[in-house]
């Protein structure tokens, strides 16, 4: 079956290069683009360049170092992390086979 726009393995490909259409996949059909796409990307655009500048000014002035409040949480999270760190009791779960109250470790099968 032919369908007008489609090209293509399993016509999924729109046989236009101006870019005015595209595929929806819902339809099967090659449909025309509308006003607001443009739009989209530029939101897309504007959204992402918003992050890297919060990021970037995060990692120039790292304001985690200079408000104490901000460092005493940090050293905190840092201390219960490695308190309640899982990476050392299940690599040794793993290798004898049991817990550290003795308990044997059932392995699904």
């Amino acid at each position: 079956m032919w369908h007008r726009w489609l090209e293509g393995p399993y016509c999924q490909l729109c046989n236009v290069t101006d870019g005015s259409r595209y595929y929806d996949a819902y339809a099967s059909a090659c449909l025309v683009c509308g006003k607001d796409a443009a739009g989209q990307v530029a939101t897309l655009i504007c959204v992402v360049l918003a992050v890297l500048l919060l990021v970037g000014l995060f990692l120039r002035f790292r304001p985690d170092r200079k408000i104490k409040c901000l460092v005493r949480l940090s050293l905190r999270l840092t201390s219960l992390y490695t308190q309640i760190s899982l990476r050392a009791k299940c690599s040794k779960a793993a290798r004898t086979g049991t817990f550290s109250d003795g308990a044997a470790a059932q392995v699904a099968a």
